[in-house]
């Protein structure tokens, strides 16, 4: 069982570090070519960038990139004493926990300053409106919360991880209000906080109208 886990943890690990990783890079990236001199480089093609955009929006919501398999963590159960086999215990909750952490940290990557400035950046060199940071962060809000997950215990996992990206777009929009408070949280600005803030502010839109308009003074506050 030990085995198992130790597998399952690392698969899942991988992934994300591997794959979730690249898909941020592909979105924001650029191509190298040194065997054409008039130019170097140039924008990851639209259609790969579109690609990573919605297999990273997609991996946030896929319950097989979260967990293992139910019937492996049924299996997983440990003795609290093990000298005298008493108590049973059974880390799903630290699973449920690993899995937001693993998600988060790439919400993280999404957000940085460095991101942000690229997707405006390639945006200004093929004048693609789509590919600003308003949006790339309004599609994968839309992602998040088209279908809405329900309040069903089973959809715990893809509630916290809405919330988790709710919460960082509200700091960010709070952050982004004045260049001082940005490079405090998060260090040197991009060029246009302006951008950023229209980038929050339209990706907040977004779970508005996704969430209804009962929900509006909670995510403006």
């Amino acid at each position: 069982r030990e085995y198992e886990r130790a597998a399952a943890s690392r698969a899942l690990n991988a992934w994300w570090r591997d794959c979730g990783d690249l898909l941020v890079l592909y979105m924001r990236g650029l191509d190298y070519d040194r065997t054409n001199y008039a130019e170097l480089s140039k924008p990851v093609a639209k259609e790969t960038r579109q690609r990573a955009l919605d297999l990273l929006g997609d991996a946030w919501r896929d319950p097989d990139l979260a967990l293992p398999p139910l019937t492996l963590l049924k299996r997983a159960a440990a003795f609290d004493d093990n000298d005298y086999k008493w108590g049973l215990a059974s880390d799903y909750d630290l699973w449920l926990q690993s899995a937001l952490t693993r998600r988060t940290r790439s919400m993280d990557e999404v957000l940085t300053v460095k991101s942000l400035r690229w997707y405006d950046t390639l945006a200004w060199l093929e004048d693609e409106p789509w590919t600003t940071s308003l949006g790339i962060l309004s599609a994968l809000t839309d992602k998040l919360l088209r279908p809405l997950p329900s309040n069903d215990v089973n959809d715990v996992l893809e509630t916290a991880t809405a919330s988790a990206w709710l919460e960082r777009l509200r700091v960010l929009l709070a952050d982004a209000q004045n260049a001082t408070a940005f490079e405090a949280r998060r260090g040197p600005a991009p060029f246009s906080l302006a951008s950023v803030r229209s980038a929050a502010r339209g990706a907040l839109g977004v779970a508005v109208d996704a969430l209804g308009a009962a929900e509006v003074p909670e995510l403006v506050r």
